[in-house]
């Protein structure tokens, strides 16, 4: 065989082998290949995911404590769901959603407690929350009422603020949190403000007293027969027992009733058909101080 034909059949087998090795790789579903380039906008979108995950957590002030796990833009909102920042388990420990606009919705850490007694007092303690809405909410910071609630828990301390505009209270903008007695780092965050809304100073208003008497006229009590039923347990046998109690009341049928405070227009009113069905709703307009809330209470003075 001439050095020829040794050069031929060897790029012959070899070229065997590679077809060969091609084949078996590309049916095992295991052929390599070049890696996808990734587009500028792609990286553009993680490098804003990023920015924005760093911001949430530096105002949040959870910067070492937790990194982004995962980030995306859904619906009007970034998701961010938080890893620990000390282990690469990828176990989710809390998550955080911001608007569009990169403000804070609702945040939270999950079986955080911290370890320790109590820094102090939850009065001692109020400091915290407020600096935390000096962070997360500047816009909220001299707008805001205090709520002196008493929901606390075994490891936490719990503030509720309510918006306040010129004096008078927005129930639909709120905030609250927990904080943790340890440490206090804020494990549960929930915030609902309107941040584009203008509250204008109120004008000339009707007084309250008027707007009562507006109530009264359109509450419309009436005398019927009402239904009380009690579930009577025996605490020897367990056996239970209905006990029924008929009576008359005066009840009225208006539930509820928003009256303009400039006009004296009822705007809205509910009423109920079954007077054993009356339940009295908490309902809230959008924020502009213009009506007095009547409440069945008051209707009964």
């Amino acid at each position: 065989m001439t050095n020829f034909d040794r050069v031929i059949k060897n790029k012959f087998f070899k070229a065997v082998i590679a077809v060969s090795t091609a084949l078996v790789l590309t049916i095992g579903g295991i052929v390599a290949s070049a890696p996808s380039p990734v587009s500028a906008e792609e990286t553009e979108v993680k490098q804003e995911y990023r920015l924005v995950a760093e911001k949430a957590a530096r105002l949040l002030g959870i910067e070492g404590m937790v990194k982004p796990g995962y980030v995306s833009f859904e619906g009007d909102q970034y998701n961010i769901y938080w890893n620990p920042a000390s282990d690469e388990s990828g176990v989710s420990v809390g998550e955080t959603y911001l608007d569009k606009d990169g403000h804070v919705i609702c945040s939270y850490l999950f079986d955080y407690g911290g370890e320790g007694e109590a820094l102090g007092t939850k009065e001692d303690m109020l400091i915290y929350a407020e600096e935390l809405i000096k962070s997360v909410v500047p816009e909220a910071v001299g707008h805001l009422r205090y709520n002196d609630v008493t929901d606390d828990m075994d490891e936490y301390y719990y503030y509720s603020f309510t918006r306040e505009e010129n004096g008078l209270p927005v129930p639909q903008n709120t905030i609250d949190m927990l904080i943790s007695r340890a440490d206090g780092t804020c494990t549960s965050l929930d915030i609902d403000w309107d941040y584009e809304t203008e509250f204008p100073k109120p004008g000339k208003l009707i007084s309250s007293k008027k707007a009562i008497g507006i109530a009264k006229n359109i509450a419309m009590p009436s005398l019927r027969y009402c239904k009380q039923i009690n579930e009577i347990i025996d605490e020897k046998t367990g056996k239970t027992t209905m006990d029924k109690k008929v009576y008359l009341a005066y009840r009225p049928l208006c539930t509820w009733v928003r009256i303009d405070a400039s006009s004296g227009e009822v705007l809205q009113s509910s009423y109920t058909s079954d007077p054993d069905e009356l339940h009295l709703s908490y309902y809230y307009d959008d924020g502009i101080p213009k009506s007095y809330y009547v409440r069945n209470k008051e209707i009964e003075k």
